[in-house]
């Protein structure tokens, strides 16, 4: 990240704008991610019976992994509140901050 604003800046790019244009972004970046969870969450089964198919997941290990959904989904949600959506955007969000 740094060696990245080192370059930036000694391109002569303005940093802010730059900042404000991938600040915009984000919000698509953040969706795209929900979006994924989503995903995965209501397609639990098929990604299992994928993961057998490929030798990923043994068949002895395939009805743990059917009850893993809930706590992958817990850990993919806790993912998404602590990294990409981060505190400052939720607090944003809710009005707070």
């Amino acid at each position: 990240m740094v060696l990245g604003v080192i370059a930036l800046a000694s391109s002569g790019l303005d940093i802010f704008k730059v900042e404000a244009a991938v600040a915009k972004l984000r919000l698509y970046g953040v969706l795209v991610q929900v979006l994924i969870v989503a995903m995965i969450g209501m397609r639990w089964r098929a990604l299992v019976r994928w993961g057998q198919r490929r030798n990923m997941v043994q068949s002895h290990e395939v009805d743990r992994a059917m009850a893993f959904r809930s706590k992958a989904m817990a850990f993919l949600c806790g993912y998404l509140l602590l990294i990409p959506i981060g505190p400052q955007t939720l607090f944003q969000l809710l009005g707070m901050g």
